[in-house]
């Protein structure tokens, strides 16, 4: 998502926002807690593992190794082909450039070509933090 910010003194300001006096129950952030169950500590942070997750997919697809424990899987390896080979297909099209790094240029392409390998490449860290 994109958040545009306007006339930030007003937002920041200690006396005037509600970002710096928010309204309301504490509630935590989703994903940032691990919850009940065996499995409650390893889940505990998964709202900032899965935005890596996604980049690691992305690296991939430009050239570099595989840093995460995804390498040994048949469904992981088919994504990450799939992502690889859309983006030949985007880079040689010109919807989207490599140097100096990926650049999607195509907002469509993303959403047809990129977005559901990446939605695929999203389930698999989820179906594996899942109880």
């Amino acid at each position: 998502g994109v958040l545009v910010l306007d006339e930030v003194d007003l937002l920041l300001d200690p006396l005037r926002s509600e970002l710096n006096w928010p309204m309301g129950h504490k509630r935590p952030l989703d994903m940032t807690e691990g919850g009940e169950g065996p499995k409650g500590r390893h889940r505990q942070g998964l709202r900032n593992r899965l935005p890596f997750h996604l980049l690691d997919a992305i690296f991939v697809a430009s050239g570099s190794p595989l840093t995460g424990p995804y390498a040994d899987r048949a469904d992981a390896q088919g994504v990450l082909a799939a992502l690889t080979r859309q983006v030949e297909v985007g880079r040689s099209s010109l919807k989207l450039q490599v140097v100096p790094h990926l650049i999607v240029i195509s907002k469509e392409f993303y959403r047809q070509s990129l977005l559901p390998h990446l939605a695929d490449w999203a389930h698999i860290f989820m179906e594996s933090y899942l109880d």
